[in-house]
Formats: structure tokens, C-alpha cells, sequence
């Protein structure tokens, strides 16, 4: 509750409520996102969950399996972020009280948390269904030929004293040649006398592998999902998540 008011409750708290909305809904539209350009056709390493009886993606095209409720939680977005401008414009009122902002909160105000509860739930669904593609992530890390390594193997000759700046202009003198030659990074190297007398093929064989690259990233991931487990404790009872 407001500890201090005038005839009203300042508009401002309404502001900082809508805003909240607007920033929570952008993050699921973020998660949205990225799951729809994950399941591109060209990429397809996350994709929504498709009712192979029941669900139809386009009307004129069978085979299309359109990530649909991303795309409502992106549209749904757009409009709470569009609920934040006349929420701050009723921050300002004539002498403390005037009605400039009634018309617009009875629109914004509910509206704004059944769009919000809407996204949740739809994200709900969507994470719920969410479909993994383990080896079509590895096809695409193998795309680039080794030179997705190039970072791990520059640091690595730096490490071993050859100079950053060197290492550097070295991977890229060789990465740019592996792409006019049409050969893949890792045998460039092994062909390359001045990244020879730094690393031997067992170091390189290492190096260029990407799983042998993740650095903190396990960590990361287990934090993130203890420090979530926690905070889902308190909201067990919310009817949404059941």
C-alpha cells in the first residue's frame, strides 16, 4: 500500500507496474525468439511442439510446422511494450487529480496483466513441448570447418609464448586460407610449420575439438537451475504452474 497519498494514489507506482509487465513480457518474447530462429529449417536445433493429428501450419502449404505460439507470445510483446508510453504519460496530472488518466489505466492496467498471464502460460506450453536436436547442433559446429576453434587455438599459442598479437594474425592468415583451399582448419594447422614448433598434434587434436571448450559453462547452466529451483518453491501453489 502507498504510505503517503493525496486524493489519489500517485500514478507513478502504475508506471513502475506496467513497466514491470512490459520488461517480463520482452524477456519471454527473447526466449520466443530464439526458439523460433532455432527452428529454421537451415538450423532446426530447438523447434515447438507440433500435434501431428490436430495441428495444421499453413492452409495452402502441408509441410509447414510454424512455431505458432512464439510467434503470439512475440505479437503479445509488442503490445504491453506499447501499454509503458501512456503509462507514463499518466504520471503527470493536473493538480495532483485530474481524470486524464482514467480512460487509459481501465484500458492498459487489466489488459496488461491478462496479455502478461497469457505469454506465461503459453510460454509454459511451449518450453513443456520444446523439442532438442543434439546431433543437428553438432552438424551445425561442424559447418564451419574448425574455424568455429579458431579463438581456443589462438589462445593456446599465446599461452605458449608466441605472442597474442602473432597468434592472431596467424589463425586468421590460416582460417581465410582453409576457406580458399576447401579444407578444414585442423589440417591447415597440422600443416603449418610456425603453429608446429608451439603445439604437436596431440595438443591440436585437443584444441580443435569444440566439447573440450565449454569453460564454465556446466557451472553456469547448475547455478541457473538451483537458483531457479529456489525461487519456484514459493510459487508452487501458483495456479499457472500446476
Amino acid at each position: 500500500p502507498a504510505e503517503i497519498t493525496t486524493q489519489v494514489v500517485c500514478r507513478d507506482r502504475y508506471a513502475e507496474l506496467i513497466s514491470w509487465i512490459a520488461i517480463t513480457g520482452s524477456t519471454f518474447d527473447k526466449i520466443a525468439i530464439e526458439i523460433r530462429n532455432l527452428q529454421r529449417t537451415e538450423i532446426l536445433e530447438l523447434a515447438e511442439g507440433f500435434n501431428i493429428d490436430e495441428q495444421i501450419g499453413s492452409s495452402t502449404m502441408p509441410h509447414k510446422q510454424n512455431p505458432v505460439d512464439c510467434e503470439k507470445i512475440s505479437g503479445l510483446a509488442k503490445v504491453l511494450r506499447g501499454f509503458v508510453i501512456p503509462s507514463l504519460e499518466n504520471i503527470p496530472l493536473w493538480h495532483e487529480r485530474d481524470l486524464t488518466n482514467s480512460s487509459s489505466e481501465r484500458f492498459v492496467i487489466p489488459l496488461s496483466i491478462i496479455i502478461l498471464d497469457e505469454i506465461l502460460s503459453t510460454m509454459i506450453k511451449v518450453l513443456k513441448g520444446l523439442k532438442v536436436y543434439p546431433d543437428n547442433m553438432r552438424r551445425n559446429i561442424e559447418l564451419s570447418r574448425g574455424a568455429i576453434m579458431a579463438e581456443a587455438v589462438m589462445m593456446a599459442l599465446a599461452r605458449k609464448g608466441m605472442g597474442r598479437q602473432r597468434a592472431y594474425k596467424l589463425i586468421r592468415e590460416l582460417v581465410i586460407k582453409s576457406q580458399l583451399e576447401n579444407k578444414d582448419l585442423k589440417s591447415i594447422l597440422q600443416e603449418n610449420d610456425e603453429v608446429r614448433k608451439f603445439l604437436n598434434i596431440d595438443e591440436l587434436n585437443y584444441i580443435i575439438t569444440p566439447s573440450n571448450y565449454l569453460g564454465k559453462t556446466e557451472d553456469i547452466i547448475l547455478d541457473t537451475i538451483r537458483i531457479v529451483q529456489e525461487r519456484m518453491k514459493h510459487l508452487k501453489n501458483c495456479e499457472c504452474l500446476r
